[in-house]
């Protein structure tokens, strides 16, 4: 449980590095929407509210 608890984190991590960085197309806005996405995603999931899978699918979905 906790291991997958730290590859959600350390995933999201990524991810809003990779938009922040290297998403070169996406307008300023939606880069916004995505990191505020994967940080709600996050906060979900440490609330107990989604699963697992349901976070990492919502994470994806973001790119």
């Amino acid at each position: 449980m906790f291991k997958a608890e730290r590859f959600i984190r350390e995933y999201a991590s990524y991810q809003k590095k990779y938009v922040k960085e290297k998403a070169f197309f996406f307008t300023e806005e939606q880069k916004e929407g995505a990191i505020k996405k994967i940080d709600r995603t996050v906060k979900f999931r440490q609330a107990g509210l989604i699963t697992v899978d349901e976070a990492l699918k919502m994470i994806m979905e973001c790119i």
